[in-house]
């Protein structure tokens, strides 16, 4: 069994000319990195959508937000994210981290944006000392939230972008009869 709790126990055993090969490395042109796939249960259980270029939120909310407001920006002659660059919003911050884990394994480039809270924290911990050792060269950028837009050491999310009132508002003239 592989625990994706403690990936730093993860080894890959293949065979070689000289007999059996023990290592603890990942890549893309590995056929152990199917392994890491399969136990991650991305293989044949969800079909995610990749690209060269992609970027990891963790909720999706988080994904709403920041390709609305990529929109806005590029309808105001401002600049967005780049077309290239797919978002992808996982089911939250260790599945975040993991779905890293498998972009990398297919060794596409992979930037991850936590909240900047505990759980948030302690899945980009998790993917920086315990995930992303693991792969040969790997294209991986991670970010908190606070970081991201020139706060750090707050706490918060995608969602604190703006106050409460602003979405109870925006929800009240949805469901106006």
């Amino acid at each position: 069994m592989i625990d994706l709790e403690e990936p730093e126990r993860i080894r890959i055993i293949s065979q070689s000319d000289r007999g059996s090969v023990v290592a603890e490395s990942l890549g893309p042109r590995q056929r152990g990195s199917l392994v890491v796939q399969a136990a991650l249960g991305f293989q044949g259980q969800r079909n995610w959508p990749v690209a060269d270029q992609n970027l990891i939120v963790t909720t999706a909310d988080d994904y709403w937000l920041l390709t609305e407001l990529s929109a806005l920006f590029r309808k105001s002659m401002r600049e967005g994210l780049p077309p290239e660059v797919l978002v992808t919003p996982a089911g939250g911050a260790m599945e975040a981290a993991l779905l890293a884990a498998f972009m990398l394994s297919k060794g596409l480039q992979v930037a991850v944006l936590f909240d900047s809270n505990s759980d948030g924290r302690a899945a980009r911990q998790k993917l920086i000392h315990n995930w992303i050792p693991k792969f040969n060269e790997p294209r991986v950028a991670t970010l908190e939230f606070a970081e991201a837009i020139g706060m750090p050491g707050q706490d918060g999310g995608m969602e604190d972008l703006f106050p409460e009132t602003f979405y109870v508002a925006r929800v009240q003239k949805v469901f106006e009869s």
